[in-house]
């Protein structure tokens, strides 16, 4: 006597090693690009800080020298 879900599990397909790995190269891929445009995000806010040191440091002197 085979049970039903034995029955359900031999009929279906095995998974194929194929599309595991693709489904897994795809989500690495995101994860990459994601992290790059982290990277990228935290470079430009870091010029952009830099840049308003610069100037609030230019500000300050030149409101010093008044």
């Amino acid at each position: 006597m085979v049970d039903e879900n034995e029955q359900q599990a031999a009929e279906a397909p095995a998974p194929q090693p194929q599309n595991d790995a693709e489904a897994q190269l795809a989500e690495m891929r995101d994860r990459m690009l994601r992290a790059l445009a982290d990277a990228e995000n935290t470079r430009r806010r870091a010029e952009r800080e830099r840049q308003e040191v610069s100037q609030y440091a230019i500000a300050r002197l030149a409101r010093d020298m008044l």
